[in-house]
């Protein structure tokens, strides 16, 4: 995929984009379920925000990079003290080995199969021997049970469970935990009670059930040169 199309979609959007997305009950039922798992995952401030848009997260990174410099831009007025690049992720400024942990959300569903293994192996050159790498992607095995099926680059990328363990082994990482985001059709259940589901959602995407939420997230383990 080239970067033309993406990168014009969100310096088009970059204004609205937190009030369209996340200043709804949808968006904030998605931003809780991700935040709790940031909150028991990460835990170094050492952290590149790949594809950190408009400054979501960035109170967990010290870094952001992102493909569009007006999302950039807004980042930077909500976060003024840190450290910002633009580009594509398939081939970062940074350092062999610099960084302790990598976050990368609602990045992966926008890209094909070939740049997403082109992206981990990017991450692992950046990332620190045990580094952790916290990325999420649509779930395929929910897809086709919804028969969801996307018209064009916006989310079309999905990985099944088999997948992205063949991604995740491909390129010397050691999966470490994995839960779901969206179990319930939250979208189709009126504004005023969506929270009263929160708890049965977080429940439904860490059961045996969860490669069926609509998003899974995956924390995974750069593996040591010696193993």
């Amino acid at each position: 995929m080239t970067e033309s199309p993406v990168k014009a979609y969100y310096d088009k959007i970059a204004k609205d984009y937190d009030s369209s997305r996340f200043d709804n009950s949808y968006g904030k039922f998605i931003d809780k379920q991700e935040r709790l798992f940031l909150d028991q995952t990460l835990t170094t401030d050492n952290t590149l925000n790949l594809g950190c848009g408009t400054g979501r997260f960035m109170e967990y990174c010290d870094v952001g990079f992102d493909i569009s410099q007006e999302m950039i831009n807004e980042a930077a007025v909500k976060f003024p003290n840190k450290e910002y690049h633009r580009g594509t992720a398939t081939k970062t400024p940074f350092r062999d080995n610099q960084f302790e942990a990598v976050i990368c959300f609602h990045v992966i569903m926008h890209l094909d199969k070939i740049t997403t293994e082109e992206i981990f192996k990017e991450v692992y050159r950046i990332l620190k021997p045990n580094g952790l790498f916290i990325f999420d992607y649509p779930s395929a095995e929910r897809r086709k049970l919804t028969r969801d099926k996307q018209s064009n680059w916006h989310g079309a990328n999905s990985y099944s469970k088999r997948e992205i363990s063949e991604v995740i082994n491909r390129n010397n990482f050691l999966n470490e935990h994995k839960k779901g985001v969206l179990f319930t059709p939250i979208h189709r259940i009126p504004k005023k009670i969506r929270n009263a589901f929160y708890k049965l959602d977080q429940l439904l995407t860490k059961s045996p059930w969860k490669q069926y939420s609509s998003y899974l997230i995956h924390a995974v383990k750069k593996k040591n040169h010696d193993s």
